[in-house]
């Protein structure tokens, strides 16, 4: 069902896969992996949307970074995450094969909700309300 036989993309080491597969076989880090991947989004943000600690989302996003599946971008003080270049590719693949109508993707990919969270992280970061709209907007015109 998840094998394939096309090979367009890269090969990977038995290694980087097996730290992906565990870093993504994770209910919280799947749904991070598939909000990352629609915007560019800070740890408030992920707070907001998913409803967990502040300490458990950052724990999530550093098992993601160190598998190489996410990645770190600093704009001034603050920081946002989003699927990584190389270990990106191999989970916007594992991505592509979710139903998009699933229960628990849906409702984390609610654009109101992801709206919500930037407004929120927004105030309270005093980042004005077009920055964060141009984010949204422009990360979802990414590939």
């Amino acid at each position: 069902m998840f094998m394939s036989n096309d090979r367009s993309t890269s090969p990977i080491a038995f290694p980087a896969l097996l730290a992906g597969l565990e870093a993504a076989g994770e209910e919280t880090r799947l749904r991070i992996l598939c909000l990352i991947e629609a915007a560019d989004l800070t740890v408030s943000e992920l707070v907001t949307i998913l409803g967990q600690s502040q300490p458990r989302v950052s724990r999530h996003l550093k098992l993601l970074v160190e598998a190489g599946l996410a990645m770190r971008q600093r704009e001034g003080a603050w920081a946002f995450f989003r699927l990584a270049e190389s270990g990106g590719a191999l989970a916007r693949d594992w991505l592509r094969r979710l139903d998009p109508a699933d229960p628990v993707v849906s409702a984390d990919r609610t654009p109101g909700r992801v709206m919500t969270a930037c407004i929120v992280s927004s105030r309270r970061q005093t980042q004005s309300w077009t920055s964060c709209r141009g984010r949204l907007q422009s990360s979802a015109k990414r590939p």
